[in-house]
């Protein structure tokens, strides 16, 4: 595979990681409502299509990058999860996390790098 090609395959990868990061603040809202009223069933709903999404740009991508680069790099998600965290639902950020969420992006450059 050539280098823009690898590119390109990494790039629709983490933006399926970046659509599935969605489901986890959608269930999150689902939660604040009461169970199976229509704003619940709503987000629950939505929250689903995400991960069927998902699920099918993650077995297209699995055609085209290895299972070892593309499981390494499914951490982003964590990252995601602490933006939207931080931007919609406004918590807090502290140090540790901040060395967490840096040595999950060491741990993906050095999975990614080794393998090329």
């Amino acid at each position: 595979m050539n280098k823009k090609a690898s590119i390109k395959n990494l790039t629709l990868l983490n933006i399926s990681f970046l659509i599935y990061s969605f489901a986890g603040v959608l269930s999150k809202k689902a939660s604040s409502y009461e169970y199976f009223s229509f704003d619940f069933i709503k987000y629950f709903m939505c929250a689903v299509f995400i991960i069927i999404l998902y699920s099918i740009i993650w077995q297209l991508s699995l055609q085209r990058i290895p299972l070892s680069i593309a499981y390494s790099n499914k951490a982003t998600t964590m990252i995601w999860g602490l933006i939207w965290s931080i931007l919609i639902f406004h918590e807090d950020l502290r140090a540790g996390i901040i060395v967490g969420g840096c040595l999950i992006i060491a741990g993906i450059l050095l999975v990614v790098n080794e393998d090329e």
